[in-house]
């Protein structure tokens, strides 16, 4: 989570990839 904070600059930027994170984690669990 740290790192993804880190990574983006911009908070609509951070929050898009955090999404994003948790979606393909979401994947994986269905699979």
């Amino acid at each position: 989570m740290h790192l993804f904070d880190q990574t983006g600059t911009h908070p609509t930027n951070s929050k898009l990839t955090t999404t994003c994170f948790f979606f393909f984690l979401d994947i994986q669990y269905l699979k």
